[in-house]
């Protein structure tokens, strides 16, 4: 039964979550600074689905293209720091966690187990890996 109730809340919070989000689409005019000095335009709305402690959400958020980079962004996927992720702040901090102590096949089973969430055992790999790549040049920098 209490399993069953963890499942039911984690659908709610995910829900609660994905409506929270959907209040700010990250639109923030028709031009926006692309990050290198120039103008990136408004071109519309795109979605992205992202893993989260509490299942997985979708978002819709202002999407702007930058003519001189040829590049897009989404400014909203930077502020709530998960631009070129799939995993949410807080999941990948929980990922590091168990993929820096222990084997990545048992880090994802631990976090079924415990927390009812499921990932593959390589996206378990690429994400603490990618966090472990960041704390080291981190460090680095600041040596």
């Amino acid at each position: 039964m209490e399993l069953a109730i963890r499942t039911a809340m984690l659908r709610l919070g995910g829900s609660l979550l994905e409506d929270l989000l959907s209040l700010d689409t990250g639109h923030r005019g028709p031009r926006v600074d692309c990050g290198q000095g120039h103008g990136a335009a408004f071109v519309g709305y795109r979605p992205k689905g992202l893993d989260t402690v509490v299942g997985p959400v979708r978002l819709r958020r202002a999407w702007y293209h930058c003519g001189a980079c040829h590049r897009g962004l989404a400014p909203r996927d930077a502020e709530l720091g998960i631009s070129g992720a799939s995993l949410s702040p807080g999941l990948r901090a929980m990922v590091a966690r168990v993929g820096s102590s222990e084997p990545f096949a048992q880090g994802r089973r631990d976090l079924a187990a415990l927390a009812g969430l499921e990932l593959s055992t390589k996206r378990v790999e690429r994400s603490a890996e990618a966090d472990g790549e960041l704390v080291r040049v981190t460090t680095e920098a600041e040596a």
